[in-house]
């Protein structure tokens, strides 16, 4: 019996859940850096159902990993043994996001390269 309402609460969850939406790609980015000046870096996402990798490549490049959730990205990393998390939102070919890491927080917005 338990065992079986166990199954329906995860059967239930999972049909709650919205289907993740296409993410994968390279995308384009900009952003201001401390001092106000534009900057720019791209963002190569690859896809399998929910799960994502990520390469970030800007001054710095790093990896990450997570998932995608409807439109919503989320992943985590670490460049040097610092931690950071990249969080996004993508519609259509726009995507806007932040890049977090101690005492770092970007808000960048995007477009997803065609062809």
């Amino acid at each position: 019996m338990t065992r079986g309402l166990f199954l329906i609460g995860a059967l239930l969850l999972a049909a709650a859940s919205p289907p993740p939406v296409p993410v994968g790609g390279v995308w384009d980015l900009q952003w201001k850096n401390a001092h106000g000046e534009s900057r720019s870096a791209w963002l190569l996402l690859r896809q399998q159902g929910r799960h994502v990798e990520a390469e970030l490549h800007g001054r710095h490049n790093v990896n990450a990993s997570g998932s995608v959730e409807g439109g919503r990205i989320d992943l985590t990393g670490s460049r040097l043994l610092i931690p950071y998390r990249i969080v996004a939102r993508v519609a259509g070919d726009r995507i806007e996001g932040a890049v977090e890491a101690p005492g770092f927080n970007r808000r960048f917005v995007g477009q997803r390269r065609r062809g």
